[in-house]
Protein backbone atom coordinates (compact mmCIF):
# COMPACT_ATOMS: atom_id res chain seq x y z
CA UNK A 1 0.00 0.00 0.00
CA UNK A 2 1.65 3.20 -1.13
CA UNK A 3 0.67 6.83 -0.66
CA UNK A 4 2.38 9.59 -2.57
CA UNK A 5 3.43 12.86 -0.93
CA UNK A 6 6.42 15.11 -1.46
CA UNK A 7 9.10 15.90 1.10
CA UNK A 8 9.59 19.52 2.22
CA UNK A 9 12.15 21.51 0.23
CA UNK A 10 14.35 22.08 3.31
CA UNK A 11 14.62 18.34 3.91
CA UNK A 12 15.41 17.59 0.28
CA UNK A 13 18.02 20.33 -0.04
CA UNK A 14 19.65 19.51 3.30
CA UNK A 15 19.91 15.84 2.34
CA UNK A 16 21.42 16.65 -1.06
CA UNK A 17 23.90 19.05 0.57
CA UNK A 18 25.07 16.44 3.09
CA UNK A 19 25.29 13.68 0.48
CA UNK A 20 27.39 15.71 -1.92
CA UNK A 21 30.05 16.82 0.52
CA UNK A 22 28.86 20.13 1.87
CA UNK A 23 30.32 20.62 5.35
CA UNK A 24 28.11 21.25 8.35
CA UNK A 25 28.42 24.34 10.54
CA UNK A 26 31.43 22.96 12.41
CA UNK A 27 33.26 22.08 9.21
CA UNK A 28 32.61 18.33 9.30
CA UNK A 29 30.77 16.37 6.64
CA UNK A 30 27.72 14.54 7.96
CA UNK A 31 26.52 11.11 6.92
CA UNK A 32 23.30 11.26 4.94
CA UNK A 33 21.93 8.14 6.54
CA UNK A 34 23.02 8.72 10.13
CA UNK A 35 20.80 11.80 10.33
CA UNK A 36 17.94 10.50 8.22
CA UNK A 37 15.88 12.59 5.86
CA UNK A 38 14.52 14.91 8.53
CA UNK A 39 17.11 17.63 8.07
CA UNK A 40 17.61 21.17 9.27
CA UNK A 41 17.34 24.14 6.94
CA UNK A 42 20.27 24.73 4.61
CA UNK A 43 21.70 28.06 3.50
CA UNK A 44 21.93 28.78 -0.22
CA UNK A 45 25.71 29.20 -0.02
CA UNK A 46 26.06 25.71 1.50
CA UNK A 47 24.41 23.97 -1.44
CA UNK A 48 26.76 22.19 -3.86
CA UNK A 49 27.10 23.56 -7.39
CA UNK A 50 24.58 21.88 -9.70
CA UNK A 51 27.28 20.23 -11.81
CA UNK A 52 28.72 18.49 -8.73
CA UNK A 53 25.38 16.78 -8.19
CA UNK A 54 24.58 16.09 -11.85
CA UNK A 55 28.08 14.81 -12.66
CA UNK A 56 27.84 12.43 -9.72
CA UNK A 57 24.37 11.30 -10.77
CA UNK A 58 25.45 10.78 -14.38
CA UNK A 59 28.41 8.68 -13.27
CA UNK A 60 26.20 6.59 -10.99
CA UNK A 61 23.55 5.98 -13.64
CA UNK A 62 26.13 5.21 -16.33
CA UNK A 63 27.58 2.45 -14.14
CA UNK A 64 24.25 0.68 -13.53
CA UNK A 65 24.53 -2.98 -14.68
CA UNK A 66 22.93 -3.38 -18.09
CA UNK A 67 20.74 -6.29 -17.01
CA UNK A 68 19.13 -4.06 -14.37
CA UNK A 69 17.82 -1.74 -17.08
CA UNK A 70 14.51 -2.93 -18.55
CA UNK A 71 14.44 -0.50 -21.51
CA UNK A 72 17.69 1.34 -22.42
CA UNK A 73 15.93 3.94 -24.60
CA UNK A 74 13.43 4.83 -21.87
CA UNK A 75 16.22 4.81 -19.29
CA UNK A 76 18.27 7.29 -21.35
CA UNK A 77 15.27 9.60 -21.74
CA UNK A 78 14.56 9.54 -18.01
CA UNK A 79 18.26 10.14 -17.25
CA UNK A 80 18.38 13.24 -19.44
CA UNK A 81 15.16 14.63 -17.96
CA UNK A 82 16.45 14.23 -14.40
CA UNK A 83 19.85 15.78 -15.08
CA UNK A 84 18.31 18.78 -16.85
CA UNK A 85 15.72 19.40 -14.14
CA UNK A 86 18.23 18.90 -11.32
CA UNK A 87 20.46 21.60 -12.83
CA UNK A 88 17.55 24.04 -13.04
CA UNK A 89 16.25 23.26 -9.54
CA UNK A 90 19.62 23.51 -7.78
CA UNK A 91 20.47 26.72 -9.65
CA UNK A 92 17.25 28.22 -8.32
CA UNK A 93 17.97 26.90 -4.81
CA UNK A 94 21.49 28.36 -4.77
CA UNK A 95 20.04 31.72 -5.68
CA UNK A 96 17.23 31.71 -3.10
CA UNK A 97 17.91 28.86 -0.65
CA UNK A 98 15.22 26.59 0.74
CA UNK A 99 13.07 29.67 1.44
CA UNK A 100 12.23 29.70 -2.26
CA UNK A 101 8.87 28.40 -3.41
CA UNK A 102 9.39 25.21 -5.40
CA UNK A 103 6.96 23.64 -7.84
CA UNK A 104 5.91 19.97 -7.55
CA UNK A 105 8.16 19.30 -10.55
CA UNK A 106 11.18 20.73 -8.73
CA UNK A 107 10.43 18.91 -5.49
CA UNK A 108 9.86 15.63 -7.33
CA UNK A 109 13.16 15.90 -9.18
CA UNK A 110 15.03 16.44 -5.89
CA UNK A 111 13.29 13.43 -4.34
CA UNK A 112 14.35 11.36 -7.36
CA UNK A 113 17.96 12.45 -6.72
CA UNK A 114 17.80 11.08 -3.16
CA UNK A 115 16.58 7.70 -4.40
CA UNK A 116 19.35 7.44 -6.99
CA UNK A 117 22.49 9.04 -5.50
CA UNK A 118 23.07 6.43 -2.78
CA UNK A 119 21.14 8.24 -0.03
CA UNK A 120 18.14 5.88 0.08
CA UNK A 121 18.83 3.15 -2.48
CA UNK A 122 16.67 0.16 -3.38
CA UNK A 123 19.13 -2.56 -4.34
CA UNK A 124 18.40 -5.68 -6.36
CA UNK A 125 19.67 -8.94 -4.88
CA UNK A 126 21.53 -11.68 -6.75
CA UNK A 127 21.84 -14.97 -4.89
CA UNK A 128 20.87 -13.00 -1.81
CA UNK A 129 23.64 -10.40 -2.20
CA UNK A 130 24.14 -6.90 -3.53
CA UNK A 131 27.08 -6.67 -5.95
CA UNK A 132 29.99 -5.23 -3.96
CA UNK A 133 30.53 -2.25 -6.26
CA UNK A 134 26.95 -1.47 -7.17
CA UNK A 135 26.75 2.24 -8.06
CA UNK A 136 23.63 2.83 -5.95
CA UNK A 137 25.36 1.78 -2.71
CA UNK A 138 26.64 5.28 -2.01
CA UNK A 139 27.44 5.83 1.67
CA UNK A 140 25.82 2.49 2.55
CA UNK A 141 28.62 0.47 0.94
CA UNK A 142 30.41 -0.51 4.14
CA UNK A 143 27.21 -1.28 6.06
CA UNK A 144 25.78 -3.45 3.28
CA UNK A 145 29.11 -5.26 2.98
CA UNK A 146 29.21 -5.82 6.74
CA UNK A 147 25.67 -7.20 6.70
CA UNK A 148 26.01 -9.28 3.53
CA UNK A 149 25.60 -12.66 5.30
CA UNK A 150 22.71 -11.37 7.39
CA UNK A 151 20.99 -10.07 4.25
CA UNK A 152 21.48 -13.34 2.38
CA UNK A 153 20.21 -15.47 5.28
CA UNK A 154 17.08 -13.43 5.69
CA UNK A 155 16.44 -12.88 1.97
CA UNK A 156 16.13 -16.65 1.51
CA UNK A 157 13.11 -16.57 3.84
CA UNK A 158 11.35 -13.62 2.16
CA UNK A 159 9.01 -14.48 -0.68
CA UNK A 160 6.78 -12.98 -3.36
CA UNK A 161 3.12 -13.92 -2.84
CA UNK A 162 1.55 -14.55 -6.24
CA UNK A 163 -1.17 -16.34 -8.21
CA UNK A 164 -0.57 -19.55 -10.12
CA UNK A 165 0.78 -17.83 -13.22
CA UNK A 166 2.32 -15.00 -11.25
CA UNK A 167 5.66 -13.30 -11.47
CA UNK A 168 7.27 -9.85 -11.23
CA UNK A 169 4.35 -8.14 -12.99
CA UNK A 170 1.59 -10.20 -11.36
CA UNK A 171 1.70 -10.65 -7.60
CA UNK A 172 0.04 -9.62 -4.35
CA UNK A 173 2.85 -8.58 -2.02
CA UNK A 174 5.66 -9.83 0.21
CA UNK A 175 5.73 -12.31 3.08
CA UNK A 176 8.36 -13.93 5.30
CA UNK A 177 8.61 -17.22 7.19
CA UNK A 178 7.96 -17.01 10.94
CA UNK A 179 7.58 -20.76 11.68
CA UNK A 180 9.65 -23.23 9.65
CA UNK A 181 8.14 -26.41 11.09
CA UNK A 182 4.52 -25.40 10.59
CA UNK A 183 5.07 -23.46 7.38
CA UNK A 184 3.75 -20.10 8.56
CA UNK A 185 4.34 -16.79 6.78
CA UNK A 186 3.63 -13.27 8.04
CA UNK A 187 2.27 -10.67 5.63
CA UNK A 188 -0.29 -7.83 5.59
CA UNK A 189 -4.04 -8.06 5.98
CA UNK A 190 -4.48 -5.98 2.82
CA UNK A 191 -2.33 -8.50 0.91
CA UNK A 192 -4.67 -11.28 2.04
CA UNK A 193 -7.65 -9.13 1.03
CA UNK A 194 -6.14 -8.70 -2.45
CA UNK A 195 -5.78 -12.48 -2.71
CA UNK A 196 -9.43 -12.91 -1.71
CA UNK A 197 -10.66 -10.41 -4.30
CA UNK A 198 -8.68 -12.09 -7.07
CA UNK A 199 -9.02 -15.76 -6.12
CA UNK A 200 -12.36 -16.01 -4.34
CA UNK A 201 -13.52 -18.72 -6.78
CA UNK A 202 -10.87 -21.06 -5.36
CA UNK A 203 -11.07 -19.95 -1.70
CA UNK A 204 -13.40 -21.31 0.94
CA UNK A 205 -13.96 -18.67 3.63
CA UNK A 206 -15.52 -19.74 6.92
CA UNK A 207 -15.32 -18.00 10.30
CA UNK A 208 -12.38 -15.88 9.21
CA UNK A 209 -10.34 -18.83 7.93
CA UNK A 210 -9.36 -18.75 4.26
CA UNK A 211 -8.85 -22.22 2.76
CA UNK A 212 -7.14 -22.10 -0.63
CA UNK A 213 -8.21 -24.89 -2.96
CA UNK A 214 -5.72 -23.74 -5.58
CA UNK A 215 -4.16 -20.71 -7.16
CA UNK A 216 -1.95 -19.09 -4.49
CA UNK A 217 1.82 -19.45 -4.11
CA UNK A 218 4.86 -17.86 -2.55
CA UNK A 219 8.21 -17.86 -4.35
CA UNK A 220 11.30 -17.42 -2.17
CA UNK A 221 13.63 -16.56 -5.09
CA UNK A 222 12.21 -13.87 -7.36
CA UNK A 223 15.58 -12.27 -8.13
CA UNK A 224 16.59 -10.22 -11.14
CA UNK A 225 17.93 -12.34 -14.00
CA UNK A 226 17.20 -15.64 -12.23
CA UNK A 227 15.09 -18.43 -13.72
CA UNK A 228 15.15 -20.36 -10.45
CA UNK A 229 12.00 -20.81 -8.43
CA UNK A 230 11.39 -21.97 -4.90
CA UNK A 231 7.62 -22.01 -4.80
CA UNK A 232 5.28 -23.25 -2.10
CA UNK A 233 1.50 -23.45 -2.12
CA UNK A 234 -0.58 -21.26 0.16
CA UNK A 235 -3.20 -23.53 1.73
CA UNK A 236 -4.75 -21.49 4.55
CA UNK A 237 -4.70 -17.98 5.95
CA UNK A 238 -6.18 -15.79 8.68
CA UNK A 239 -6.08 -12.08 9.36
CA UNK A 240 -4.48 -11.05 12.66
CA UNK A 241 -6.70 -9.35 15.23
CA UNK A 242 -9.94 -7.43 14.68
CA UNK A 243 -10.42 -5.19 11.66
CA UNK A 244 -10.65 -1.39 12.02
CA UNK A 245 -9.86 1.79 10.10
CA UNK A 246 -6.75 3.96 9.83
CA UNK A 247 -3.82 3.02 12.03
CA UNK A 248 -6.19 1.32 14.48
CA UNK A 249 -6.34 -1.42 11.86
CA UNK A 250 -3.84 -4.19 12.52
CA UNK A 251 -2.55 -4.75 8.99
CA UNK A 252 -1.23 -8.26 9.48
CA UNK A 253 -2.13 -11.78 8.37
CA UNK A 254 -0.63 -15.25 8.65
CA UNK A 255 -0.45 -17.68 5.72
CA UNK A 256 0.07 -21.44 6.00
CA UNK A 257 2.15 -22.92 3.18
CA UNK A 258 3.21 -26.41 2.10
CA UNK A 259 5.93 -27.73 -0.24
CA UNK A 260 4.94 -28.70 -3.77
CA UNK A 261 4.36 -32.37 -4.49
CA UNK A 262 6.79 -34.15 -6.82
CA UNK A 263 4.40 -33.73 -9.76
CA UNK A 264 3.73 -30.08 -8.93
CA UNK A 265 7.45 -29.37 -8.66
CA UNK A 266 8.10 -31.07 -12.00
CA UNK A 267 5.46 -28.89 -13.63
CA UNK A 268 7.09 -25.81 -12.07
CA UNK A 269 10.55 -26.98 -13.18
CA UNK A 270 11.92 -26.84 -9.64
CA UNK A 271 12.94 -29.27 -6.95
CA UNK A 272 10.78 -30.10 -3.95
CA UNK A 273 12.15 -27.83 -1.26
CA UNK A 274 11.96 -27.45 2.50
CA UNK A 275 10.30 -24.39 3.96
CA UNK A 276 13.07 -21.79 4.56
CA UNK A 277 14.30 -20.95 8.04
CA UNK A 278 12.11 -18.72 10.17
CA UNK A 279 13.08 -15.07 10.46
CA UNK A 280 13.50 -14.39 14.21
CA UNK A 281 10.97 -11.93 15.61
CA UNK A 282 11.93 -9.38 18.23
CA UNK A 283 9.58 -8.02 20.90
CA UNK A 284 12.23 -5.50 21.92
CA UNK A 285 11.38 -1.88 21.23
CA UNK A 286 14.90 -0.57 20.52
CA UNK A 287 14.31 -0.71 16.77
CA UNK A 288 10.82 0.84 16.66
CA UNK A 289 12.00 3.57 19.07
CA UNK A 290 14.73 4.56 16.60
CA UNK A 291 17.64 3.46 18.77
CA UNK A 292 19.44 1.57 15.99
CA UNK A 293 21.69 3.54 13.64
CA UNK A 294 20.09 1.82 10.66
CA UNK A 295 18.05 -1.18 9.50
CA UNK A 296 16.95 -2.70 6.20
CA UNK A 297 13.74 -3.81 4.51
CA UNK A 298 13.74 -6.83 2.19
CA UNK A 299 10.87 -7.33 -0.22
CA UNK A 300 9.45 -6.98 -3.71
CA UNK A 301 8.73 -3.33 -4.56
CA UNK A 302 6.17 -3.18 -7.34
CA UNK A 303 5.39 -1.00 -10.29
CA UNK A 304 4.24 2.56 -9.83
CA UNK A 305 0.46 3.24 -9.80
CA UNK A 306 -1.41 4.51 -12.89
CA UNK A 307 -0.80 8.23 -13.67
CA UNK A 308 -4.21 9.28 -12.36
CA UNK A 309 -3.22 8.02 -8.90
CA UNK A 310 0.19 9.69 -8.77
CA UNK A 311 1.55 13.04 -7.69
CA UNK A 312 4.69 14.60 -9.12
CA UNK A 313 3.21 14.87 -12.63
CA UNK A 314 3.54 18.26 -14.24
CA UNK A 315 3.07 18.95 -17.90
CA UNK A 316 4.52 16.07 -19.87
CA UNK A 317 6.93 14.87 -17.18
CA UNK A 318 5.85 12.33 -14.57
CA UNK A 319 8.61 12.35 -11.96
CA UNK A 320 7.57 9.14 -10.28
CA UNK A 321 7.95 7.51 -13.69
CA UNK A 322 11.42 9.07 -14.03
CA UNK A 323 12.58 7.66 -10.67
CA UNK A 324 10.98 4.30 -11.48
CA UNK A 325 12.83 3.99 -14.78
CA UNK A 326 16.15 5.12 -13.32
CA UNK A 327 15.87 2.47 -10.60
CA UNK A 328 16.08 0.13 -13.59
CA UNK A 329 12.41 -0.19 -14.47
CA UNK A 330 12.59 -3.73 -13.08
CA UNK A 331 10.19 -4.25 -10.22
CA UNK A 332 8.60 -7.21 -8.53
CA UNK A 333 12.10 -8.60 -7.94
CA UNK A 334 13.75 -9.02 -4.56
CA UNK A 335 15.47 -5.91 -3.21
CA UNK A 336 17.03 -4.67 0.00
CA UNK A 337 16.51 -1.05 1.06
CA UNK A 338 18.38 0.50 4.01
CA UNK A 339 17.05 3.34 6.13
CA UNK A 340 16.41 4.60 9.64
CA UNK A 341 13.42 4.96 11.94
CA UNK A 342 12.67 8.68 11.81
CA UNK A 343 9.24 8.67 13.46
CA UNK A 344 9.65 6.45 16.54
CA UNK A 345 6.98 4.31 18.12
CA UNK A 346 4.57 6.54 20.05
CA UNK A 347 5.31 9.69 18.02
CA UNK A 348 2.67 9.32 15.31
CA UNK A 349 -0.40 11.41 16.11
CA UNK A 350 -2.69 9.08 14.14
CA UNK A 351 -1.61 5.95 16.04
CA UNK A 352 -3.94 5.53 19.05
CA UNK A 353 -2.84 1.91 19.54
CA UNK A 354 0.82 2.97 19.68
CA UNK A 355 1.86 0.07 17.49
CA UNK A 356 3.19 1.94 14.42
CA UNK A 357 6.44 3.70 13.59
CA UNK A 358 7.69 5.62 10.57
CA UNK A 359 10.81 4.80 8.56
CA UNK A 360 12.47 6.28 5.50
CA UNK A 361 13.67 3.30 3.44
CA UNK A 362 12.67 3.46 -0.23
CA UNK A 363 9.65 1.23 -0.86
CA UNK A 364 6.86 0.73 -3.39
CA UNK A 365 3.50 -1.02 -3.20
CA UNK A 366 4.78 -4.60 -3.56
CA UNK A 367 6.83 -4.16 -0.38
CA UNK A 368 3.66 -4.71 1.66
CA UNK A 369 4.42 -7.50 4.13
CA UNK A 370 8.20 -6.95 4.17
CA UNK A 371 10.20 -7.51 7.37
CA UNK A 372 11.95 -4.51 8.92
CA UNK A 373 15.24 -6.01 10.06
CA UNK A 374 17.83 -5.21 12.71
CA UNK A 375 20.58 -6.18 10.30
CA UNK A 376 23.44 -5.42 12.73
CA UNK A 377 21.99 -7.42 15.63
CA UNK A 378 22.70 -11.08 16.34
CA UNK A 379 20.32 -13.22 14.31
CA UNK A 380 19.13 -10.13 12.38
CA UNK A 381 15.61 -10.28 13.87
CA UNK A 382 12.56 -8.58 12.38
CA UNK A 383 11.32 -5.84 14.71
CA UNK A 384 8.68 -4.53 12.34
CA UNK A 385 6.20 -5.40 9.58
CA UNK A 386 6.05 -2.84 6.76
CA UNK A 387 2.52 -2.08 5.60
CA UNK A 388 2.29 1.32 3.87
CA UNK A 389 4.40 4.17 2.59
CA UNK A 390 4.73 7.61 1.15
CA UNK A 391 7.93 7.20 -0.89
CA UNK A 392 10.85 8.62 1.16
CA UNK A 393 8.64 10.84 3.31
CA UNK A 394 7.15 8.32 5.72
CA UNK A 395 6.76 4.58 5.46
CA UNK A 396 4.65 2.86 8.08
CA UNK A 397 5.40 -0.37 9.88
CA UNK A 398 3.89 -2.20 12.82
CA UNK A 399 6.31 -2.73 15.70
CA UNK A 400 6.31 -6.46 16.38
CA UNK A 401 6.34 -6.14 20.16
CA UNK A 402 2.91 -4.50 20.51
CA UNK A 403 1.28 -6.93 18.03
CA UNK A 404 3.03 -10.07 19.30
CA UNK A 405 0.10 -11.41 21.33
CA UNK A 406 -2.36 -11.00 18.47
CA UNK A 407 0.01 -12.76 16.06
CA UNK A 408 0.41 -15.69 18.47
CA UNK A 409 -3.38 -16.03 18.80
CA UNK A 410 -3.66 -16.36 15.04
CA UNK A 411 -0.71 -18.75 14.82
CA UNK A 412 -2.35 -20.99 17.42
CA UNK A 413 -5.48 -21.40 15.29
CA UNK A 414 -3.72 -22.33 12.03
Amino acid sequence: MQHNHLLPASTLLGTIARRHGTPSGDGSVESTHALGLEGADVAAEDLPPPDVVTDGLADTLDRLPSDEIADPVTFARARDLLLEQTTRTLTKARQSGSKAVFTPKELSSMEAVIKLDGTRPSLMLRDGEVPANHPFLGTWKDEVKGARYAIARTAASVGRIEPKRGGPANYFGTGFVIDHGRGLVLTNRHVLEAMWRRLRDVIDLKNGRFTFLDGAYIDFVGEVGSMRRNRFKVVEAMAVGPDATGNERLDAAVLKIRPLTTDEAKAEQQVVGDVPRAVPLSNELDGPLGQFTSFCVIGFPGTIPPPAERQGTEGKVDWQWVAYELMGGRHGVKRVAPGIVHKPLGSLVDDPKRWCFGHDATTLGGNSGSPVLAWKESGEPAFGLHFAGATTQTNYAHAYGPIHDEVLKTVATL
